[in-house]
């Protein structure tokens, strides 16, 4: 706002020196050394303001903060890409995601599949139906499909995602007859019979101790920066 009011004083300065001067009035002579537009500027700066004004000093002292801030940042993720957890630490990251680490399932099971497309709104009822009939002893139509050693992301593709992780849940719950669901799955409803399952191990801190550093070195920055 300030070097707009002092630009507009130069033009209204420039006006009337115009105006002044008598038509036909010569020119000023060369050597007559007349003050610069910057200079002439700053002058009425001065006189508008009473005092010498930078315009860049807030602009810098902006830049400074934000380049201050940017260096406490930069040194910040140094430290922490640079620290060293211990096995305490790292025994506890583990455990805490410990699904993230853990080998994968395998599962070996019989299963009917209800097709959604040909079963409709009666999907659910038939599945029930039949797994009435199957924990009694009973057979069923429909052809009983067998996988074996199929692994948990195999399955999740085939089925569905979030498949294996049910098979999983039903595994301590089995009941005599074998049979249970229905899951819903890819395509309708599933009933399972499962008859072997492999629980993924849980690898070491040793073995995993290098991954198990890097990402808990980056859990610790992302924490840092609000993450």
């Amino acid at each position: 706002m300030r070097l707009l009011a002092a630009a507009i004083a130069i033009v209204l300065l420039s006006i009337l020196l115009w105006l002044l001067l008598p038509a036909g009035a010569p020119t000023p002579q060369p050597d007559i050394a007349l003050p610069s537009s910057e200079a002439l500027a700053a002058r009425i700066a001065e006189q508008l303001n009473g005092d010498q004004f930078d315009p860049s000093a807030e602009l810098d002292a902006a830049v400074d903060s934000e380049l201050l801030a940017a260096r406490l940042a930069a040194l910040t993720r140094t430290v922490t890409t640079q620290a060293v957890p211990s096995d305490q630490q790292l025994g506890a990251y583990l455990e805490q995601h410990r699904d993230r680490y853990r080998q994968t399932d395998f599962f070996s099971f019989d299963y009917l599949h209800f097709s959604a497309l040909e079963y409709g709104a009666a999907t659910r009822d038939q599945a029930q139906a039949a797994l009435a009939a199957l924990r009694a002893g009973s057979g069923v139509a429909g052809q009983v499909e067998r996988l074996q050693e199929s692994s948990q992301h195999a399955l999740d593709q085939q089925f569905g995602r979030g498949f294996a992780a049910e098979l999983a849940s039903l595994w301590p719950q089995r009941p005599p007859s074998c049979w249970q669901g229905p899951l819903s799955g890819r395509g309708g409803l599933y009933l399972v019979c499962l008859r072997d399952y492999r629980a993924g191990a849980l690898p070491s801190v040793e073995a995993l101790r290098d991954q198990l550093i890097n990402d808990w070195r980056f859990e610790q920055l992302r924490q840092q920066q609000g993450h």
